[in-house]
């Protein structure tokens, strides 16, 4: 498995075209549309406001998932996992490796990928907005448990609409559609988040710690169920790309 997600990794910043669709876009996407969409005036006062009060921090944590998954959810990275194989997927099916090997490789290449930008972002909040530690590592380990399921979701539906047969790279991304509808489902998960998140809030008031706590589980509860189907029908699953 490791070997793999290092052959993901090498081919992601060797190939030019994979650098820039997937890599440069994963990670300036996200930080741009940020910026865009919660800068006021130039800072980020109001955000830091909401954090630090104990009132509101719970309602902070929750809103910060949901953006995190809104913002970084589109990863064209595991949208095309197996589509940027080309031609060169038939020679997965003579290797010695498990399909779900294969699968998970591909997935947890995108997940790191993600978890990359999160540490980044986050240590940067901390310090240049002077964000509590504490709520950035909460918002990091939260939001890379729920990256995770996205990646997933992602790294499954292009493993049913994969396009292997496309002469340049510059094809592969003009002509995918996955990436679109992944951002879409990714969408009506951060509604069913926000539902979540308003409950708790608005209704049961709780805070910080029980707001991350209950998010973590849920999470955890998914992406476990979520992985054990995954690794019994990846077989399967992986037999319909051709």
């Amino acid at each position: 498995l490791k070997a793999y997600v290092k052959k993901e990794f090498k081919t992601l910043f060797r190939t030019p075209q994979f650098f820039l669709n997937c890599i440069v876009q994963t990670f300036v996407m996200p930080i741009m549309l940020f910026f865009v969409l919660f800068v006021q005036d130039g800072n980020l006062k109001w955000i830091t406001g909401y954090i630090d009060n104990p009132k509101s921090a719970g309602l902070a944590i929750g809103v910060g998932l949901c953006a995190s998954l809104f913002l970084m959810g589109s990863n064209v990275i595991a949208t095309t996992s197996f589509s940027r194989d080309g031609s060169s997927w038939f020679v997965n099916r003579y290797l010695p490796v498990k399909a779900s090997d294969i699968f998970f490789a591909k997935a947890i290449t995108a997940w790191l990928i993600n978890v990359i930008i999160l540490a980044v972002f986050g240590i940067t909040m901390a310090v240049v907005a002077g964000i509590s530690p504490v709520f950035m590592l909460l918002w990091f380990l939260l939001s890379a448990n729920g990256l995770l399921l996205i990646n997933l979701i992602g790294t499954r539906w292009d493993a049913q609409t994969a396009d292997i047969h496309w002469d340049t790279e510059q094809k592969l991304f003009k002509s995918r559609y996955t990436t679109l509808w992944n951002f879409l489902a990714n969408i009506f998960i951060a509604l069913v988040i926000v539902a979540g998140v308003s409950l708790l809030y608005f209704f049961l008031q709780v805070g910080l710690w029980v707001m991350f706590i209950v998010l973590f589980v849920m999470f955890t509860i998914v992406n476990y169920i979520f992985i054990k189907i995954l690794k019994l029908g990846a077989e399967r699953i992986l037999s319909n790309i051709e």
